[in-house]
């Protein structure tokens, strides 16, 4: 269900520039994406993954399409999209976000110079595997990070009902102690009458 949920999100996050790069031009085309660009650096305060990855893959798209497609020199960025997809999603999703990039710029490769096109595309398809292993592992020391400091705060609660017990203890002795001293005082001092 998770993996279906987020593959939606990236395959909407993917149509959306596509949709809007036909309804509009080139210039009202950008103006979006710097409102995209304001909106990130601005309003959105609320660490909302979904929704920032979401609009981050839609601001590298608008730059990457305003600027010439797959013969973009921001082209690059996709690759490091990859990464922030294995690191955000679940690892399996850059599969995804890397089938629907190489559909959504293989008309373009076919276009233009068809060999450098291609070479590009699958780089992107080999990097997917590397940004998977890395996104695995990186969940993997967030999960065993979760679960220290899930220890930690266990350990402190046992510390301080530990210490709790301890001082309760302490105060009966010391009440035991006291009992017991002014017992042996008051028979010292009926010894003595």
């Amino acid at each position: 269900m998770v993996f279906a949920k987020q593959s939606l999100i990236i395959l909407l996050s993917m149509g959306l520039p596509m949709l809007l790069k036909s309804i509009f031009s080139n210039t009202a085309f950008f103006i979006l994406g710097s409102l995209v660009i304001l909106y990130l650096a601005f309003l959105n305060r609320k660490k909302i993954a979904n929704f920032n990855l979401f609009a981050l893959i839609n601001l590298v798209l608008i730059l990457i399409l305003s600027t010439g497609g797959i013969s973009s020199p921001a082209f690059f960025l996709l690759y490091f999209l990859s990464f922030a997809v294995a690191f955000v999603f679940d690892p399996k999703v850059v599969f995804v976000f890397t089938i629907g990039s190489i559909v959504l710029f293989f008309p373009q490769a076919l276009k233009t110079d068809l060999t450098r096109n291609l070479i590009m595309l699958f780089s992107l398809f080999l990097l997917s595997p590397v940004a998977f292993f890395l996104g695995i592992d990186y969940q993997k020391k967030q999960e065993v990070k979760k679960r220290t400091d899930k220890m930690k705060r266990i350990a402190q609660s046992i510390e301080a009902d530990i210490e709790g017990v301890l001082h309760d203890i302490r105060q009966i002795r010391n009440k035991r102690t006291a009992k017991r001293l002014s017992e042996a005082l008051a028979e010292e001092i009926s010894d003595k009458q």
